[in-house]
């Protein structure tokens, strides 16, 4: 389970200067649609990180039209960033925790 959490953080930088520098520029994670939330957590949820499927999940009529848009959304851009520092946050205590008890 972690080894699955770990590389989906290692997605995550991927694209972790592009998000960060959206959320300091202003946009608000709290502006999605119902949809365009549902994308978000269909994508952070996915084991592969398919955008395509999780815009099909989010019930977008054109979905690989539709995760190419939402991908290019600031607001999309900043949820993401947002998710990406709490799972960094998360593991980064697993981590510790399991240091202290070796």
């Amino acid at each position: 389970m972690l080894e699955g959490t770990y590389l989906g953080l290692l997605r995550f930088r991927i694209m972790a200067t592009t998000l960060i520098d959206s959320r300091k520029n202003g946009y608000d994670p709290n502006k999605l649609t119902d949809q365009q939330k549902a994308f978000v957590m269909e994508l952070l949820a996915s084991e592969n990180f398919c955008m395509t499927e999780a815009a099909r999940n989010a019930g977008y009529k054109h979905p690989a039209q539709a995760a190419n848009k939402l991908l290019k959304n600031k607001n999309i851009k900043a949820a993401l960033g947002k998710a990406q520092r709490e799972v960094a946050k998360k593991i980064g205590d697993i981590v510790n925790c399991k240091s202290k008890l070796l």
